[in-house]
């Protein structure tokens, strides 16, 4: 008989079980690489309507990401994270994808999930920090992406949570610590605190409140990593009292009827003390971001500044009225300070939003969504937009399948809300028939519309003809959708015709392009010409740098097929004989180019240099409300590559009439430069002798501002009665028991509700000048009724009331809460309103009290005095230039942002593709590959069509981004022959002539399964 192991002394065997382990993690790794290369889906698209490029990078399904501060990059702009959620969106896990090569690493397991992933920073080793949980409790992992090491780090206490929406997540120079928010010791109070990444420890209690509780918001980028925005959920004084007498609470009862104060918080990582900063009326941190350089922290359209010596007075920031354009999410974009990013959606249209800070200008690079709902009534998830360390590129988190192909054939200027909007969509993952849930314009109802697809990558004839609107509401009148008509998302841009959910995916937008080399010089040693240049100012993400040779007339050619890491490069094969000329450009990590150097060259090999570089003014444009300094000045260090004569262009504005600068040039006095443009526009300086080498201009101006600090207000004290006021009947009169200054003081009692008091005064309001309302407040209130804020009836609101002054915009923080004050004490309320810029204002109705009635019935007793009305300064500052443009070029006018638009810069050939050929197919695939093509190429375009019904269409299954020479095209249908085309990509984006074929999916159609009639049921026996 022969012997048979058992399985147990099978596992006992030596040596079995590392077997088993090894054969087992390399499975595992061989997985894992499997999966990273499938969901690496890095897609190139571009916006047909503003030029900008955008990436799709992976094709797993995510979770909204807050993105602020560095969030979610890393400091060297080559990673990002996010969470990868399930298909209910829940109980997801955390990734790392290398922007570079497109490799996703996965964090956490099946089982415990992860979420929040943050990078570390000051480590000097590439690591993220992600949380996990497994029967409601929370655990911190590390994982060590060189290594691939996972551990747990710590496991915070139960009804303890990370400070939501922390941007980073991490504080302290070197990520010490965690913040938390919730009761850290068990005491049932409301904690912030740290918890000690490095060393083993309790949570740290900072602040301790007894109130409903803390919610932590993001924490600033900085290098100290001191600071972050902290709101407190204040209770009603009866939940207080109720609390205090021993009653146990439910938390949401607490929350629920609580009022919100926010903080800016600085910590002291010596001495682990606090200091609170109030964000002066902002009283909740949604959405929040901190600048780049952390100081200004921005909600909706509002910022102020979080440095000492304190949080200051909130100022409207963007040209654009927020409330038409402005973000619902922002992001930092960019360590200088300069950029903001937002998502906005209040014109009918989800777009990406930038806002200089510098210049207060914005733009809409890249639409991110669908128009499914009319203007500020879009209730689906935008963008969550966070920018790059070096400011060139935006992730935006989308819900929309369609952002991942075309985007929209109808210009933003010619929509109006409630118009019909149509995007440009295409057909991938749709089946071949199917419903759509279909809503425009101010439709209110979802119609349900029955198609069956006529075209294999689109519903829609492939001219788009004329009258579009009319043929799209001809279109959703009917019970299907014939070809020629046009395709609408459903209500919230999620679902396929199939009724499958719209996968949330990440993109990236390029809003700008990488700033290219400066000061390039040349100099000819022996045969040989040596090139060098200094860095880009913006050089965090830059990967290495191009070449490039133009020989007289003919077209530039690359020298260096493997980008340089050095800024110098060696040409030892120059033309005989020829002009030639160098350029550089600089690539960063994703593949974007720059645009190109000012040229060098040698002519008989003597050196020529052209001098062509930009250079930012760092510092905002804008002022503090009130801030009314005596002189400001902005000032610059630039490059000069070799001797001779240049000339100083800068990019300014006068927007309140002629200004005139002081112009100082390395230390000395050299004449003034004289504004009057109100527009952005390039002014000259002026033109010197300047020697190579390092040189500083410092633009200056002394300041008088044209002020009329008088009151506007008439009876300001009711001293006269009620002169020149609007009160409300029957619960009005004055009192002179205790005044805040004077004889008299106004009092309301009684039922206050829907009550207001204002006064109409005559004021000719000065565009971009803030104005401020103050006036002293004594009150009591009692509540009879529940209010219906926040959608829901809350029984022990407070009283409160509204302060403004129509028809200037409020920035903030209209609503008073009632429970700031008592009868006894007086306390000064004070509000800054602005006029817009082209505001015709005349009139304002400056109003310090309404009850609103959406607060519920509000009755009490409130005693008014002092009323004040008066002008501030402007919002921004004397010196308006932030750009300049040093040149040696005779007669040059620079035009553009960067001055460098009026230049002639080679045009790099479109890039052809030869080889193209079927390489395999499936019933639903098609394989393909084609010919590697030369350095410099970004990507491929793949067009594809069926049949011979309508030409192909300029869309685009797959673009290889980072070179590769082959795509799946998949979705297809079985047994259909198609045409496809491929279209190379060269540095700039342009394509080259495509490559074509006809290729066919495998005709085998799907297999059917039918029992056999005897093992049916009898009753179904006898149907058949």
């Amino acid at each position: 008989m022969t012997a048979v192991a058992h399985p147990s002394s099978i596992s006992r065997l030596p040596g079995f079980r590392t077997l088993i382990r090894n054969r087992l993690l390399a499975i595992a790794l061989a997985l894992v690489s499997l999966l990273s290369s499938a969901h690496a889906d890095k897609v190139f698209f571009r916006d047909e309507l503003t030029g900008a490029e955008m990436w799709r990078l992976t094709s797993f399904s995510s979770t909204h990401v807050y993105s602020n501060a560095y969030r979610p990059f890393s400091a060297d702009g080559r990673l990002i994270c996010a969470t990868r959620s399930s298909v209910h969106w829940v109980d997801g896990r955390a990734y790392v994808l290398d922007l570079f090569d497109g490799h996703a690493t996965l964090l956490g397991s099946e089982g415990e999930g992860a979420s929040q992933p943050f990078f570390l920073l000051g480590r000097n080793r590439p690591g993220v920090i992600y949380f996990g949980r497994q029967d409601d409790v929370i655990t911190v992992h590390l994982h060590w992406l060189d290594t691939g090491e996972d551990k747990k780090v710590a496991q915070l206490p139960p009804h303890v949570g990370i400070l939501f929406n922390a941007g980073e997540g991490l504080m302290g120079p070197n990520s010490e610590y965690i913040p938390l928010c919730g009761d850290l010791n068990g005491d049932g109070l409301a904690d912030f605190g740290l918890l000690p990444l490095w060393k083993k420890g309790p949570p740290i209690i900072l602040l301790t409140s007894p109130t409903a509780a803390f919610a932590g918001k993001t924490v600033c980028p900085t290098p100290e990593r001191n600071l972050v925005g902290l709101t407190k959920a204040i209770c009603h004084p009866d939940i207080l009292r109720r609390i205090a007498a021993g009653e146990k609470l439910d938390f949401r009862q607490c929350w629920a009827d609580a009022r919100l104060e926010s903080y800016i918080v600085r910590v002291d990582f010596k001495t682990l003390k606090v200091e609170l900063f109030p964000t002066k009326r902002v009283r909740f941190l949604t959405h929040d971001a901190f600048s780049g350089d952390g100081k200004l922290m921005s909600r909706g359209g509002v910022a102020w500044k979080t440095t000492p010596p304190g949080s200051g007075l909130p100022f409207t920031i963007g040209a654009l009225n927020w409330r038409v354009h402005g973000g619902n999410h922002w992001g930092t974009c960019g360590l200088d300070g300069r950029y903001l990013v937002a998502d906005t959606g209040y014109n009918g249209m989800e777009q990406l939003m930038t806002l200089d800070l510098w210049t207060g200008e914005a733009s809409l690079p890249i639409h991110i969504g669908t128009p499914t709902r009319p203007a500020s009534q879009i209730s689906q998830d935008h963008g969550h937009p966070g920018g790059s360390p070096d400011g060139t590129k935006v992730i935006a988190h989308s819900c929309y399948d369609l952002v991942g192909h075309r985007l929209y054939g109808v210009p933003t200027e010619d929509v109006l809300p409630g118009a019909a909007v149509i995007p440009v969509v295409t057909t991938e993952g749709f089946a071949p028939s199917g419903r759509l849930l279909v809503r425009h314009g101010y439709n209110r109802n979802d119609l349900v519309v029955f198609y069956k697809r006529k075209d294999a990558t689109h519903f829609l004839d492939c001219d788009w003809g004329e009258d579009t609107v009319a043929r799209l509401k001809k279109a959703i009148g009917k019970d299907k959708i014939e070809k020629g008509s046009h395709l609408i998302s459903d209500l919230d841009g999620r679902l396929f015709p199939d009724g499958r959910l719209r996968p949330k995916k990440e993109y990236i937008a390029v809003v700008r392009n990488p700033a290219p080399p400066q000061t390039p010089s040349i100099d000819f040693k022996g045969a040989a010409a040596h090139i060098r240049w200094r860095p880009p100012a913006r050089r965090i993400e830059t990967a290495g740098y191009a070449v490039y040779r133009q020989a007289g007339a003919r077209v530039p050619e690359r020298l260096n097929n493997t980008l340089t890491t050095t800024c110098e490069f060696v040409d030892k094969t120059v033309p005989e004989g020829e002009k030639v000329r160098y350029w550089v450009r600089a690539v960063e990590r994703s593949g974007l180019y720059s645009d190109w150097s000012a040229p060098v060259g040698v002519t008989n090999k003597v050196p020529q240099t052209v001098v062509l570089d930009a250079y930012d003014m760092p510092g905002t444009t804008y002022l503090e409300p009130g801030d009314m300094p005596e002189g400001d000045q902005r000032k610059i260090v630039f490059g000069i590559p070799a001797a001779g004569r240049h000339t100083l262009w800068v990019r300014c504005q006068a927007p309140y009439g002629t200004e005139t600068f002081g112009v100082t040039l390395d230390g000395r006095a050299v004449g003034e430069l004289t504004v009057t443009d109100s527009e952005w526009h390039w002014a000259r300086v002026g033109s010197w002798k300047l020697a190579a080498g390092g040189h500083e201009l410092v633009l200056s101006r002394s300041v008088k501002y044209e002020i009329s600090p008088a009151n506007v207000i008439g009876n300001p004290g009711f001293e006269e009665g009620l002169d020149g006021w609007v009160v409300p009947e029957g619960i009005t009169s004055l009192d002179s028991t205790f005044p805040h200054s004077g004889g008299k003081c106004l009092k309301m009692e009684g039922d206050l509700t829907g009550t207001e008091l204002y006064q109409r005064v005559n004021l000719k309001a000065k565009s971009n000048r803030y104005y401020r309302l103050s006036f002293w407040v004594r009150a009591v209130f009692s509540k009879a009724g529940s209010s219906t804020r926040l959608y829901k009836k809350h029984p022990h609101t407070s009283g409160a009331f509204w302060v403004n002054a129509e028809p200037l915009r409020d920035p903030v923080g209209r609503i008073v809460y009632g429970d700031l004050f008592e009868a006894t004490h007086w306390r000064q309320i004070v509000r800054e309103v602005h006029a817009w810029p082209g505001m015709d204002v005349t009139k304002v109705k400056v109003r310090p009290f309404l009850s609103h009635p959406s607060w519920g019935e509000q009755k009490g007793t409130v005693w008014i005095d002092d009323v004040k009305f008066v002008e501030l300064g402007p919002r921004k500052r004397p010196v308006k230039a932030t750009k300049l443009l040093v040149t040696n070029v005779d007669g040059y006018v620079p035009e553009g942002k960067a001055g460098r638009e009026a230049y002639t810069f080679p045009t790099m050939p479109v890039i052809p593709v030869a080889g193209l050929r079927q390489t395999g197919a499936t019933r639903n695939t098609i394989a393909l590959r084609w010919n590697a093509t030369r350095p410099g190429t970004r990507g491929y375009n793949v067009y594809i069509s069926e049949g011979d019904e309508c030409p192909p269409t300029k869309y685009f299954r797959k673009t290889t981004v980072w070179g590769a020479n082959f795509a799946v095209v998949e979705g297809l249908e079985y047994g259909k022959r198609h045409t496809i085309k491929v279209a190379a990509l060269n540095e700039d984006g342009v394509e080259g002539a495509p490559a074509a074929l006809r290729a066919r999916t495998a005709d085998m159609p799907p297999e059917t399964h039918t029992a056999p009639a005897a093992k049916l049921p009898a009753k179904a026996n006898a149907g058949i």
